[in-house]
């Protein structure tokens, strides 16, 4: 779209500072909206290539494997921000809610090719997933009409279908238009280097 066609009026700028090295507190992470109590206690998780926060099994990878993607729990605000966000902003993230685990699996499924399986049933890995917060950070008036955007911070998880072990736990901050490009580019990666090799590279987050 050319500049004449569209007029930027709020800066769409990723409200989340970027994760950098140290050590923190279990619990302080991302000023809250990460919950370990949702991945489990005691995880060291590390900023990664296309992954905020990311915990991995040692030696575990997904290739071979038989992995559903089930529908995102429901939305659940956490963090300091949470008491801030507003009725539009919930539904926001219901809309993106809907279908995010299809668009894992998708995603997934073109990275991977005959590599993984993505099912319906029997599978071997379940992965899950939830909206943690939903804040609007500004809009754009052009040719197609006038178009929000939101931050959007979401938890994945995969774990072992038959004893419920996790894994692997990640969590990102992403804006909403570009989750779905967020997804297909850590999907690529991980088919690319793996789950274990992108979790060896990380380093420590200090928030």
């Amino acid at each position: 779209m050319s500049l004449l066609g569209m007029m930027l009026i709020t800066a769409l700028v990723p409200v989340f500072p970027p994760a950098t090295p140290t050590t923190t507190a279990v619990g302080t992470l991302d000023d809250g909206r990460l919950d370990p109590a949702w991945f489990g206690d005691g995880l060291e998780f590390r900023h990664a290539d296309e992954s905020d926060y990311l915990w991995v099994k040692p030696g575990f990878s997904i290739e071979g494997h038989k992995v559903r993607f089930v529908p995102f729990g429901e939305v659940q605000f956490l963090g300091a921000a949470a008491s801030k966000r507003t009725e539009k902003d919930r539904k926001a993230a219901q809309r993106k809610n809907q279908d995010m685990h299809e668009v894992l699996a998708t995603k997934f499924g073109h990275a991977f090719g005959k590599r993984l399986s993505i099912v319906s049933e029997g599978e071997d890995l379940r992965a899950e997933g939830r909206i943690v917060d939903c804040g609007y950070i500004g809009f754009q008036v052009g040719m197609t009409g006038f178009k929000k955007y939101y931050g959007v911070t979401v938890d994945i998880k995969f774990t072992d279908a038959a004893t419920g072990e996790l894994l692997v736990g990640i969590h990102n901050r992403s804006i909403s238009d570009d989750l779905s490009d967020w997804v297909e580019d850590m999907a690529e990666q991980v088919a690319d280097d793996g789950f274990a090799k992108l979790y060896a590279k990380g380093k420590g987050v200090k928030d």
